[in-house]
């Protein structure tokens, strides 16, 4: 099966014809006969391949500090580059005149070398969500490799790439040969890969595919014949003819031909051709830990006089995705025409933001699932599924779609990246354009109210070019443009929050110029900190309702000690302390940015979340024990999930550790969320409160207008928006909840829920938008009433005990007060929010369940037969891409 397992934020695959081909590092060394280090390129394919920019680099096993040797010129096809790096004090024979030359002192035993298509270094021990590393390579006890590292080498031995470097399984351990150093440059004798590989053998395509993951014929030179299904940029796919078809449902009849250019005008579909081609295991280089795709490389293709029908469509259906058939089941459409019948787009197309023109390039991709499946979300520790429903849509930039769009009768070719199945589009139906295609406005403020907002700013920078740090200078329209769009975003969907914690602003000058275009009720406060790239988290404060007191940064100067036992900085975005006071009440906020999650399976990584969690820990313990009874708020981009991620639990030891609340898990992840990754919803922006905090709160909810649109329509920021509410008008606010879930969030027509607060009794009136509500008992302090039926959703007015609350009316809010087994399979729910006559679908220990029948506020279900029968397991309902929230158990008998 695949390992579906993501890491970390991974960048798009990118092959390349380029390869490292030789490494050696004992030139000059005791024993060595050649005075210098080297390291040997070579272009496997059938393209010249333009360098000018790139660079060769280096690190030392395990570092993180990576030297550049800059390269340039033009490789050409079966030609070699060779790299001269450092000499030692021994050593007679010269290498032969070099292509580049760098001083690198390469270890002759154990390092890591890579060629990057740019000329700054990389970052981390690990960088394999870098999408510029071309190819790399780790021997001896390397802790970055392509598969696995090349054994250690020596002063008399080089790690040779086989047969003349043509070998690419996309592991380092198998490509490569420890042997005599041999090192060629661009005037040596080209090698032909299709000369060097064994004699052509004749294959279908279902045995090139075979029934597994890797082909049984990788490395090998076939020759194959089929019809052309659809094109790329890059090459095209190819299935089989119908009288070379097997009668193995295990194997494929699909695979796609990599050209490295668009294919030929006659390669058109429907055209029958021959392929002459080395089969390939790909790996991009930028993931060395993702499965692989088959496919057919280093090509000659014959087009024949041919023309066939295509192949008929296969249907893919619920079953055939998630998750009875297991993570790996379309691994028997590889490369073949598939169709769906609807899905729902769970993400906005991505791209790719140029940041000195403030001009985004839409790529037309974006996740999707089954329509009808609930939405994906990042889950607790290392060994989750990865959410193995969730499809990649390359529509090949035809298409901007935003969260929520629905897709009708979807047709391509399946193919495989980013570790998810992709579907290569061929057509569409129709489009079912989402209701809301941004989100809508949160909330406003009540008297009294202090609202409080996290906004990472992604990367805003001003136009000054700052001395001393890799920061970007973008142009003055750039500028204006970002301003203005974030403060619209602030005044017109945020209604301007009291307090902006702030990340990823580059200095005090470009917040100051955010606060001026918000006019002049906000003050700018940020310190300088030890980021690379200038980035800094700040405030945006509302001074004329809050009344600052102080602002200091903590811990500049704090550093830590890495596993190797260097002492290390602590905190590149160090956090920094408000005090302040609204209505006579003072209240402080402490404003993190926290280690992102990039490589975070290595120890290195892993030791700096957990010291940046401790220490702010400890922050928040402090500032507590010296302001007793006030409130205290941490807030920001913590990088960080509310469970434990399995490597470090980051917001539990916050949250832990100075006894704090999450207020974000009030809500269910389909509304908490902050970012999506890959199609799979998670929360990175948290808000975390005292007790005495805790009991003011009034609301919370999250803008979703950044992660929901297409990136070239956003150029506000990647992350959404968090907003807590708290009243400090010298009395705990009513507060309303869903009273299922007993949650803060979004109301539905017909949902029953709770209101509870000073003056509040049993028999309280209450009206929504002026008109009473349904009465469902009580208590002390409290008062249950159902939203009314004929409430219209929007913004509404509701009004307990002479307070007035402003909450979002939705068409659906679904929940679960409890679930029941009924014995046979059948589950009965008693649900909550639900809206009018809604389309329900039910989920149960992950399958989907059977709709049985309804009465009252009662669904009957019934388990799929594979459902496991006497432990507890997990039961979901999703209306309208929402999801009842999670934890709800029944054990089946």
């Amino acid at each position: 099966m695949r390992f579906l397992i993501l890491f970390a934020a991974l960048a798009a695959p990118a092959w390349t014809q380029v390869v490292i081909s030789q490494v050696y590092g004992g030139g000059g060394n005791a024993g060595a006969s050649l005075t210098n280090d080297f390291v040997e390129l070579f272009n496997l394919g059938r393209e010249a391949v333009d360098v000018n920019g790139w660079t060769v680099q280096y690190a030392s096993a395990t570092g993180a500090t990576w030297q550049v040797t800059p390269i340039a010129g033009r490789l050409e096809p079966g030609r070699y580059f060779l790299v001269q790096q450092a000499a030692g004090a021994g050593g007679t024979a010269a290498l032969p005149a070099p292509d580049a030359s760098g001083a690198i002192a390469m270890s002759a035993t154990a390092a890591k070398v890579a060629v990057v298509r740019r000329a700054t270094a990389l970052e981390g021990n690990a960088p394999s969500a870098d999408a510029d590393v071309v190819d790399s390579i780790g021997y001896g006890a390397a802790d970055w490799a392509r598969g696995t590292p090349v054994r250690a080498l020596s002063n008399t031995t080089a790690a040779l790439r086989g047969r003349n470097g043509c070998v690419d399984t996309g592991d380092n351990a198998a490509d490569f040969q420890v042997a005599t150093p041999a090192p060629r440059n661009s005037t040596a004798a080209a090698t032909d890969c299709l000369a060097e590989a064994a004699p052509p053998e004749s294959a279908r395509i279902s045995q090139i595919q075979g029934s597994g993951n890797r082909s049984p014929l990788a490395g090998r030179v076939v020759t194959l014949r089929g019809v052309v299904t659809g094109r790329r940029n890059n090459g095209f796919y190819v299935q089989s003819l119908p009288e070379d078809e097997d009668a193995d449902p295990n194997t494929s009849e699909g695979v796609f031909v990599f050209l490295n250019a668009a294919p030929e005008a006659g390669i058109v579909n429907g055209r029958v051709v021959s392929v002459l081609a080395t089969v390939a295991e790909f790996r991009p280089a930028s993931d060395p830990l993702s499965p692989t795709l088959t496919e057919l490389t280093s090509p000659s293709i014959t087009l024949t006089q041919q023309s066939r029908a295509l192949p008929p469509l296969v249907e893919i259906t619920t079953a055939q995705l998630y998750p009875a058939g297991g993570p790996d089941v379309l691994e028997r459409f590889e490369g073949m025409r598939v169709r769906f019948a609807s899905l729902r787009a769970v993400s906005g197309t991505g791209g790719s933001f140029d940041e000195v023109n403030a001009t985004p390039r839409d790529n037309g991709i974006f996740w999707a699932v089954l329509d009808g499946t609930p939405t994906p979300a990042r889950e607790p520790g290392v060994n989750w599924d990865g959410n193995p429903e969730r499809l990649r849509v390359d529509t090949q930039g035809s298409e901007s779609v935003f969260a929520g769009d629905r897709w009708d009768d979807v047709t391509g070719n399946l193919d495989y990246g980013f570790r998810a199945y992709t579907v290569v589009l061929e057509s569409v139906g129709s489009i079912r354009r989402a209701v809301v295609q941004r989100a809508p406005r949160v909330s406003p403020s009540a008297p009294g109210e202090l609202r409080v907002a996290s906004m990472n700013l992604r990367r805003l920078f001003d136009n000054v070019d700052d001395p001393g740090t890799a920061d970007v200078v973008p142009t003055d329209r750039a500028v204006a443009v970002r301003l203005a769009a974030i403060s619209d975003m602030a005044r017109t969907q945020l209604d301007l929050p009291d307090v902006i914690a702030v990340q990823e602003a580059e200095n005090l000058n470009v917040l100051k110029q955010l606060a001026q275009s918000l006019g002049d009720r906000y003050e700018a406060l940020l310190e300088e900190g030890n980021d690379p790239g200038g980035i800094d988290v700040g405030f945006l404060v509302n001074t004329r309702k809050v009344t600052v007191l102080g602002v200091a940064q903590e811990e500049k100067g704090a550093s830590y000690r890495t596993p190797a036992g260097a002492s290390a900085v602590l905190h590149d975005r160090p956090p920094l302390v408000l005090r302040a006071s609204m209505s006579g009440v003072r209240f402080t906020i402490l404003a993190v940015h926290l280690r992102s999650l990039i490589n975070v399976e290595t120890p290195e990584v892993q030791a700096k979340r957990r010291a940046q969690a401790e220490a702010v820990a400890a922050m928040a313990q402090r500032l507590q024990r010296d302001n007793p009874g006030e409130g205290l708020a941490v807030i920001g981009d913590f990088n960080a999930f509310p469970f434990d991620d399995g490597y470090v639990d980051v917001a539990g030891i916050i949250a832990r550790g100075a006894g704090l609340v999450d207020v974000g898990a009030s809500l269910p992840i389909d509304q908490g969320y902050t970012y999506i990754q890959d199609g799979n919803v998670q929360i990175l922006d948290h808000v975390m409160v005292n007790e005495a905090l805790a009991a003011r709160r009034s609301n919370f909810e999250v803008w979703h207008g950044n992660t929901m649109a297409p990136l070239a329509t956003n150029p506000y920021s990647d992350h959404d928006v968090p907003v807590a509410a708290f009243r400090l008008d010298g009395a705990a606010s009513v507060r309303v909840l869903d009273s299922a879930a007993w949650t803060f969030g979004d109301l539905a027509p017909a949902q029953i829920v709770s209101a509870f607060g000073p003056g509040v009794e049993a028999r309280s009136n209450v009206e929504v938008n002026g008109s009473g509500a349904p009465y469902w008992g009580g208590g002390p302090g409290q008062v249950n009433f159902e939203i009314p039926r004929a409430t219209i959703p929007g913004e509404a007015a509701i009004r307990v005990a002479g307070q007035e609350l402003r909450r979002r009316i939705v068409t659906v809010a679904p929940s679960l007060f409890a679930a029941r087994s009924l014995g046979g399979g059948l589950v009965e729910l008693v649900v909550n929010g639900l809206g009018i006559d809604p389309v329900v679908h039910l989920w149960i220990d992950g399958r989907e369940a059977e709709f049985a029948g309804a009465f009252g506020r009662s669904l009957v279900a019934r388990a799929a037969a594979d459902v496991r029968r006497g432990v507890p397991v997990e039961v979901l309902i999703e209306v309208g891409g929402r999801v009842s929230q999670r934890g709800v158990m029944v054990t089946i008998e």
